[in-house]
């Protein structure tokens, strides 16, 4: 990031028309990190010289600033950011900046990372995938459940890392045709089982929003509110499908205290668990609980969530 007065204000003459850039970035020099991560979703406008102009949260603002100064021959536009013979579509633009500093190149309409391949990107593939969130070392040949599937990120990644079935489900049914394209475009529907579904403690039905935005989708939290049914099933429906339940992921904003607290006979039959958890001052019960079969580590802490690691223990 850039936090020298000088460059900021360099850069901004060189491509931007309109003063907000300049004010947040000059504030952001000046900020303390906790107030940032606060603000890091407000939507910024961006005008650049030649009249293109954004709509962007303030975090991609930072990530533009940066770009525009590693790379001082860039060209904005209208189809995009270029950068020598690469682009980042101004539509991929809220998490593509990002994605291309760690790596993934926009290629004939499709965003590759080694031998990875997604329609479009959101900043759940660089956790997955680059920062490698998800890493268990002894994956290969056993099953994971995978709730929240998102994208189909993970799953893509739990596969590619070796394991002998994937059953992963997701909600919202605009993600999940995203996810399901992406599975197939990295050939792994042999390996994946992809359901358009929530878990929950009983079966059931829930209404979802259809047509819900991808790019905003890793914070969409289950509350009845939608335009369409679909099923809620049961850690125990899942079970059902795998023998070997190596892991237990899940990501879906909220449901996991309810799977951990009101179904635990279920959630103890994995050897490891992998969650984010969004009630920091609920933490101590949930440590309670699973402590009973498992030693927990918390990899990663902010105030609205952390993501907890949970391993067998050793009797």
């Amino acid at each position: 990031m850039i936090r020298n007065i000088g460059n900021i204000y360099r850069i901004y003459k060189l491509y931007f028309k309109n003063i907000s850039p300049l004010v947040w970035l000059s504030l952001f020099s000046i900020m303390p990190r906790s107030v940032l991560n606060k603000k890091q979703f407000t939507t910024v406008t961006v005008k650049f010289k030649n009249n293109i102009e954004i709509h962007i949260p303030l975090i991609t603002l930072f990530n533009l600033f940066f770009i525009l100064y590693k790379y001082p021959h860039i060209k904005i536009e209208d189809d995009g950011i270029h950068i020598g013979e690469d682009i980042i579509p101004l539509t991929e633009i809220n998490w593509g900046i990002h994605a291309y500093l760690q790596g993934w190149r926009f290629r004939n309409g499709i965003w590759q990372f080694n031998d990875i391949k997604l329609k479009h990107i959101i900043f759940t593939a660089i956790e997955v995938f680059n920062e490698k969130i998800y890493y268990f070392n002894e994956i290969k040949d056993k099953s994971v459940v995978d709730v929240g599937a998102g994208i189909g990120d993970s799953a893509i990644y739990f596969a590619k890392e070796g394991a002998k079935k994937v059953i992963a489900l997701e909600p919202l049914p605009s993600v999940y045709n995203e996810a399901k394209d992406n599975i197939a475009l990295n050939n792994l529907k042999e390996k994946i089982i992809l359901l358009n579904a929530a878990l929950g403690v009983k079966k059931g039905k829930i209404k979802v929003p259809r047509n819900y935005n991808i790019y905003m989708s890793f914070n969409y939290r289950a509350n009845g509110f939608g335009d369409t049914l679909i099923d809620v099933v049961t850690l125990n429906d899942v079970l059902k499908c795998i023998d070997q339940p190596y892991l237990l992921k899940m990501d879906c904003e909220g449901c996991e205290y309810d799977i951990i607290t009101k179904d635990y006979e279920n959630v103890r039959k994995f050897d490891n668990i992998i969650f984010e958890f969004h009630y920091p001052k609920l933490k101590s019960r949930i440590i309670n609980i699973l402590s009973k079969d498992f030693t927990c580590d918390i990899i990663r802490s902010s105030n609205v969530d952390m993501m907890f690691k949970c391993v067998r223990s050793r009797q």
